[in-house]
């Protein structure tokens, strides 16, 4: 299995190491999905990836998470694309898309 984790998501680095440890390969993303991933060492806290943040950083994060659109652990899997027949506007407009051309 693979666990899926953002740089600025504080829920990735809880919970704390000691006495707990992170198991299976990690697919890291640095930004958001157009900057790209990395697939980690396969050790679980690969430090070159959500292993490097420190406890001041994970608190700063947390805090952001107030604010839900802020938060890392609200962003996965974006930029989201919101043009084209399965867009949520086509959907309130009733257009309906074709599948073929």
């Amino acid at each position: 299995f693979f666990r899926v984790t953002r740089a600025d998501d504080p829920i990735v680095y809880l919970p704390y190491r000691d006495p707990f440890h992170h198991v299976g390969t990690e697919v890291f993303y640095r930004g958001d999905t157009t900057h790209g991933h990395r697939v980690c060492d396969g050790s679980g806290e690969d430090p070159a990836c959500a292993g490097q943040a420190d406890d001041a950083e994970v608190a700063v994060m947390l805090l952001q998470c107030l604010v839900p659109r802020a938060c890392g652990h609200m962003r996965y899997l974006q930029p989201v694309r919101r043009a084209g027949a399965m867009s949520s506007q086509a959907c309130r407009s009733g257009s309906r898309g074709t599948l073929l051309p």
